[in-house]
């Protein structure tokens, strides 16, 4: 009988001890616990009641660790995710801000050409129509790019 009461009194130590390194937010409830098993302790209860009680406890602060485990575990799926999904976003604000350029550098050369066939030729349809669709083109491409670095830049922040 003495053993028993000893080995419940230990185990409800090492319970406490879990309870108290695993839950520093419930603090109350740890308080409340160890205070009561510690006057169970000291009171005249039977070893088979102090076993149970222990038994108990253990089992509370084991589903109490699982579940912060669990928890613990989905956060750093959600920061892994987070990170690759950042990675993704740099990858492809590269690629856009990239293929932007090789754009707007094929258009640029082809607005310059069309500049450069007004003033040297006389003013044609073609010419004037190559000249307005050059800017429009030109333009829609610069405001593109500036949405997509604002996108960007507030999907960063």
């Amino acid at each position: 009988m003495l053993f028993r009461l000893a080995l419940s009194q230990s185990s409800l130590r090492l319970s406490s001890c879990f309870l108290i390194f695993f839950s520093r937010s419930c603090s109350v409830w740890v308080f409340f616990s160890t205070l009561s098993s510690s006057l169970l302790m000291r009171s005249s209860a039977s070893s088979s009641l102090l076993l149970m009680l222990s038994i108990e406890f253990f089992m509370a602060v084991m589903s109490f660790f699982i579940s912060s485990w669990f928890l613990f575990i989905s956060s750093w799926f959600f920061f892994i995710s987070s990170w690759f999904l950042h990675i993704l976003l740099n990858w492809s604000s590269i690629f856009f801000i990239h293929l932007m350029t090789i754009t707007l550098n094929s258009f640029s050369d082809r607005l310059l050409a069309s500049i450069a066939s007004i003033s040297f030729t006389s003013f044609s349809d073609d010419a004037c129509f190559s000249l307005i669709f050059g800017l429009v083109l030109c333009f829609t491409m610069i405001s593109l790019l500036k949405v997509f670095g604002y996108v960007v830049l507030s999907l960063l922040r």
